[in-house]
């Protein structure tokens, strides 16, 4: 992970709650993704 991109990413969220406090989000982050990935990979192989 690069950490300014993060920090950034973090940034942005945190802003847009402060703004729409009614928008519902899931921060996803590089290694989520790539769990996902894999787990979903092998289910297909399954």
């Amino acid at each position: 992970l690069r950490q300014p991109l993060v920090t950034k990413k973090n940034r942005k969220v945190r802003r847009l709650l402060e703004t729409h406090p009614d928008v519902a989000i899931k921060l996803l982050y590089r290694k989520d993704i790539e769990r996902l990935e894999a787990k979903y990979r092998l289910a297909d192989a399954a």
